[in-house]
């Protein structure tokens, strides 16, 4: 177990000030996940006479923020049901769809889009241009005071509203003469340029560099006015053409409409402004603001087989420990936040409450999740998955196939979340943890608060669990890029590892360091952090080591089969062997600690070196005999080895050799001239 040091504030957590935590929080906030994104109850959209495809919708006030989505097009009056009610809807129509049947069961399932019956969704059906405006508007929940409108929309129209509002905001200009057509098919260069510009409204940035598309058979039909709303989506992955077109003279399907929908809707939490329009027409959103995320890996497991990479864009390769990388096909644009894998199921999660699943080995599909809420960290307790995310998400699935919702008691965001087999924890930024042996019913500790004058507040980033100890990684509120390491194998008592030394030289030389996630390799603890640098944690806090090993920020790692894999921003990772960042230097009042709790000292130096003088209690091997006397002495390779000499060269060389036998926790303490303690003469 990692020790505690007096730190900066002279903090020592001694017997007598160890506080037994009671915790008495009686949960009372209930977390209403399952209710559908945008609806309030049941909404009831009823069919304009004067369409034959249109998509219902109730009239809104132009003056509030729109709460609202309304399904697709539809002949049947629509209603938008809560997710809890929707979960698993399905359509038995979409064969020949597959490219959209995930978009389009994971809208209808958040109640967003309907079908034109109970059991069909008439995906190849043409989308109006009323209608397209109808849902974009909604989708972003744009709004805007409505003052005019085009000469054929008229105020009885279901759409009036929404279309007055795109005119309002430049979204749409209409078709000359002030006229809009809003009953004809959008054409697909049409809907390019109006989803560019409402993106930009809704404060979302587009990547505007120019690209050549003439990769596409048909882009010389791209009409000049479009190039750049069609050049811009192709970049951000909104489009991506079908057999080499983009068909840009094309019109919109009902299943086409919904991939889109779904991007967008995933693209929300990308929004970090209130934007303005460029006649000061404000333009409100409902996403929630959450800070920026870098391009990259997010985070990385072991299957037992392959290592699993999942980052932004909806990114997932599988890595091979030669570091041959094969990339998937893509199922989402969404971050994808978190990988797990259990008995040979492997379930990512990510933004906008995606869940998606691989079983065998075989191509992710999306599984039918039970919020709309980002989701950031999954994890396994007792043969169960366990997911965390936004505003105290939590939701938990026995096969990752079907996930209900659990009430956390808190609205903080919960970033991470870890189990063994006693219980299971989880975290906020706020410094609280969740705490749990059951995964249903949990307590919160509020560790800034229960600590208040005995240690310095934190802001928490993760939680990990290995064997019976769990970590935090976080960092201190009022030392910026300063690491805080907690420790604790119940979550009673909470313990720090301060960073006295690194390298051998003040912690505070090093900083910047912010640790994004723990590893265990044996009895060490390896930290990804900031900057390519690799930090590798012992139980003595002078004995820590940092590496650097690129420029990326490592955001997770993975321990599996004596290698170290680790993954970053830019689609970074990199293979580690075990012994290439191990500390294998270790102080003696560590060694003294560790001998008197069962570890070995071994004196490799000379008969007569050693009868001379030698650390009371340790064992004698000359190194020209180590390879044939330790294993006879000491026959566990689990076991810890701490070697010494005189000056520290040859108990160097006996840690190499004790590494080429197969132990694996050696040791070098130097000479002996480093042990202040005990020491005695003779054989």
């Amino acid at each position: 177990m990692l020790g505690t040091k007096a730190g900066e504030k002279e903090f020592n957590m001694k017997k007598d000030r160890l506080i037994i935590i009671n915790i008495l929080v009686t949960v009372v906030m209930i977390i209403c996940m399952s209710s559908a994104v945008y609806a309030e109850g049941k909404i009831d959209f009823s069919l304009s006479q004067n369409s034959e495809n249109a998509l219902p919708g109730p009239k809104l006030e132009t003056t509030s923020k729109i709460e609202s989505t309304g399904a697709l097009d539809s002949n049947l009056t629509a209603t938008l049901q809560s997710s809890e009610t929707s979960s698993g809807k399905t359509f038995t129509d979409l064969a020949g769809y597959e490219w959209a049947k995930m978009q389009i069961e994971s809208l209808a399932a958040q109640g967003i889009i309907a079908g034109t019956s109970a059991t069909t969704f008439s995906p190849g059906n043409n989308i109006t241009r009323a209608d397209f405006i109808c849902l974009l508007v909604r989708t972003l929940k744009l709004t805007a005071e409505v003052d005019s409108n085009f000469n054929d929309v008229v105020p009885s129209d279901y759409f009036y509203n929404e279309v007055g509002i795109a005119k309002k905001l430049g979204i749409t200009s209409g078709c000359g003469d002030d006229r809009f057509k809003p009953r004809e098919s959008i054409s697909r260069q049409d809907m390019m340029v109006i989803v560019s510009r409402a993106m930009k409204i809704a404060g979302m940035k587009l990547d505007e560099s120019a690209r050549d598309v003439s990769r596409f058979q048909d882009s010389g039909e791209v009409a000049p006015y479009a190039l750049s709303a069609v050049t811009q989506l192709i970049n951000e992955g909104i489009i991506v053409g079908s057999n080499g077109r983009i068909n840009p003279k094309g019109t919109v399907t009902r299943a086409q409409t919904a991939v889109i929908m779904y991007k967008l809707l995933n693209r929300l939490e990308d929004s970090s402004v209130s934007p303005k329009h460029e006649n000061d027409t404000s333009v409100s959103t409902s996403a929630k603001q959450h800070p920026a995320v870098s391009r990259g890996y997010r985070a990385v497991c072991y299957n037992g087989d392959i290592y699993i990479a999942v980052g932004t864009s909806g990114r997932i390769d599988r890595i091979k420990p030669d570091k041959t990388v094969y990339g998937l096909p893509a199922v989402t644009n969404v971050c994808l936040n978190s990988v797990v894998s259990m008995n040979g199921i492997d379930v990512v999660v990510g933004d906008g409450g995606v869940v998606l699943l691989a079983k065998d080995g075989g191509d992710f599909r999306p599984a039918k999740s039970s919020t709309t809420k980002s989701l950031y960290s999954v994890t396994i307790f007792r043969n169960t998955f366990l997911a965390a995310g936004a505003d105290g998400t939590l939701i938990c699935s026995s096969d990752g196939e079907q996930w209900t919702s659990i009430d956390s008691g808190i609205k903080n965001d919960i970033l991470s979340i870890s189990a063994n087999e006693r219980m299971c924890m989880a975290v906020t930024r706020e410094s609280q943890i969740l705490i749990s042996v059951d995964g249903q019913k949990w307590d919160v500790l509020d560790y800034n608060e229960f600590y208040k004058g005995y240690s310095e507040p934190c802001r928490f980033r993760s939680v990990r669990s290995f064997g019976n100890m769990f970590y935090i990684a976080g960092e201190y509120l009022n030392y910026p890029g300063t690491p805080a390491i907690l420790f604790s194998d119940t979550g009673e008592i909470w313990l720090e590892h301060i960073l006295i030394k690194i390298n051998d030289s003040p912690g505070e030389e090093h900083l910047p360091l912010i640790p994004n996630a723990f590893a265990v390799d044996s009895d060490q603890l390896v930290v990804a952090c900031n900057d390519g640098k690799l930090l590798t944690v012992t139980g003595c806090s002078t004995c820590n080591k940092l590496d650097v090993i690129g420029d990326k920020n490592i955001n997770d790692l993975v321990w599996a089969n004596d290698f170290l894999v680790l993954v970053g921003d830019d689609f970074w990772f990199d293979i580690l062997k075990s012994g290439n960042f191990r500390q294998y230097s270790i102080s003696a009042k560590q060694a003294l600690i560790d001998f008197n709790n069962g570890a070995y000292i071994v004196d490799v130096r000379t008969d007569d070196e050693y009868s001379q003088l030698h650390i009371k209690g340790s064992i004698h091997i000359p190194l020209d005999r180590l390879e044939t006397e330790l294993v006879k002495e000491i026959p566990d390779k689990s076991s810890e080895i701490i070697f010494y000499c005189s000056m520290g060269g040859r108990s160097q060389e006996a840690l190499e050799k004790a590494l080429l036998m197969g132990y694996e926790k050696v040791y070098n303490l130097g000479g002996i001239g480093d042990w202040p303690y005990e020491t005695e003469t003779g054989n």
